[in-house]
């Protein structure tokens, strides 16, 4: 009897071996996609055009000619290959990261807690935002700083003020390097890890506006004169009148909670990047010849009026992971983030007898600067507005702690130096309906150009009563129109 030839026939426990030994050849992927946002080759952005319209995409590329996008449903390994034609420049207003869920209250964690105490007791430098007239703002570790002169602070060395007498502020970014500031290209420094957080409004109330530098301590007292020096002390002499023998007042930054310079702010304006650091709090740059391929990078020259970097003189080519990249405007005078205005007048709903002020969050830790706008319960808003606002765009949202109870009505109309209201949204905010996007147009005859004009925005109580009837509008701008002065 004949044996029939044996055949291979692996048994199941092989296979699963040698599926196991080739599992990571198999599961190598062809391209650099990341969960992590830092390695991110395609970010999701909220696209704003001078349009007037408010789209998803994803982020492929912006050079002169444009941005280069895909849709936001793409999977991220597709987006470079599904890129549609480019966008011009001049019709995007601003790109942001997508909006997170507003928190009405919030806290530090625990790692800047420990980091504040660290910087307390002497164990860290100080860790601060330094922000410039020009409306840039840079974060990084101070380094040292460079003696002031003898003579500095005195009347002698007044006179000398503009001749670069001034010690320079040095920082260490982890973006950019070393940097280092002219006081005289100085607006505000804000210590990040010591007495306070970054959520912290510059400029409280209680404190008047002055001609003279001020130091605010984190005790909360004030010292008012003339900074001579930045570093890991503070160096302020004597507001002006006093006598010229007066000694200058060293205190170290441990100390210090924010440091004013009395130099006159401008606007924000030009090609501006919002660029995340790990904790959350954002660099604010001006930068020209930015270009984003499709590595995932960002490249650009940071323009920063009186520094320079220990890499060469002036403003050297930096290049960020476009995953961290959470806000561009091509054009920063094009838009005016409504948290940047005072309310010009609020007061309860009708059967509510009084109610607290809206609340500003931080401009600090937002993409674009677009703070929420906190409206704390059933009651009309009002701000006044440029007068050449063309539109506005942003979410009106029920924050989730609101959403049990609350239920509400939200309007928003423009009032015209003339009286006459123009409707421009309205609508329904309860558990099922928590976000309503907004974007809506200002009509010329309506609109700021013949006056000022009267942003107002009511909330009424829905079914359930004013219970729990705060909103937040979140990433509002007021949208200029073309040609718009002033900006």
């Amino acid at each position: 009897m004949n044996t029939p030839a044996h055949s291979y026939r692996p048994v199941p426990w092989m296979l699963a071996v040698l599926m196991l030994a080739c599992s990571p050849m198999l599961a190598q992927p062809t391209s650099r996609i990341s969960s992590a946002v830092e390695r991110a080759v395609a970010p999701t952005r909220v696209l704003v055009t001078r349009a007037f319209e408010r789209t998803p995409v994803r982020v492929v590329g912006w050079s002169s000619a444009g941005l280069l996008a895909a849709p936001a449903n793409l999977p991220e390994e597709l987006a470079v290959e599904s890129a549609g034609p480019a966008i011009p420049a001049r019709n995007v207003l601003a790109l942001m990261a997508i909006p997170s869920e507003p928190r009405i209250a919030g806290a530090a964690g625990a790692g800047r807690a420990e980091s504040r105490e660290r910087f307390a007791r002497g164990g860290d430098a100080a860790r601060v935002r330094v922000t410039l007239v020009d409306g840039q703002s840079y974060i990084g570790s101070i380094t040292s700083a460079v003696e002031p002169p003898p003579n500095a602070g005195t009347s002698e060395a007044g006179d000398a003020a503009g001749e670069g007498e001034d010690a320079p502020l040095v920082i260490q970014s982890s973006i950019f390097g070393e940097m280092r500031f002219e006081l005289d290209d100085l607006l505000r420094i804000q210590v990040l890890d010591g007495a306070t957080n970054a959520g912290v409004q510059p400029a409280p109330a209680e404190v008047a506006a002055t001609t003279e530098d001020r130091v605010i301590l984190a005790n909360g007292d004030v010292i008012e004169g003339f900074v001579e020096s930045i570093g890991a002390e503070v160096v302020i002499s004597k507001p002006a009148g006093a006598k010229a023998s007066s000694a200058a007042t060293r205190l170290p930054m441990a100390r210090c909670r924010r440091i004013e310079i009395a130099n006159s702010a401008e606007p924000l304006a030009g090609c501006v990047l919002w660029i995340a650091e790990a904790d959350g709090d954002l660099q604010v740059v001006r930068a020209r010849d930015l270009v984003i391929g499709s590595t995932g990078e960002a490249n650009f020259h940071p323009q920063i009026p009186g520094a320079s970097t220990s890499a060469a003189t002036g403003s050297p080519a930096a290049n960020v992971p476009v995953g961290i990249l959470v806000g561009l405007a091509p054009d920063a005078g094009a838009f005016v983030p409504l948290g940047r205005l005072d309310a010009l007048r609020f007061e309860a709903v009708e059967g509510r007898r009084w109610t607290r002020p809206p609340e500003v969050g931080s401009a600090d830790r937002a993409p674009l600067g677009l703070a929420d706008v906190v409206i704390p319960g059933a009651m009309v808003v009002e701000w006044r507005i440029p007068r050449d606002v063309a539109g506005l765009t942003g979410a009106v949202v029920l924050p989730p702690e609101a959403r049990v109870w609350g239920d509400c009505m939200v309007g928003i109309d423009l009032v015209g130096a003339d009286g006459t209201t123009q409707k421009l949204w309205s609508g329904r905010l309860d558990s099922a309906h928590a976000r309503h996007d907004v974007v809506a147009r200002i009509e010329p005859a309506s609109g700021p150009a013949s006056g000022d004009a009267v942003l107002r925005v009511s909330v009424e109580p829905g079914e359930r009563g004013a219970i729990q009837d705060r909103i937040v509008l979140q990433g509002f701008m007021l949208i200029r129109g073309p040609g718009a002065e002033n900006r």
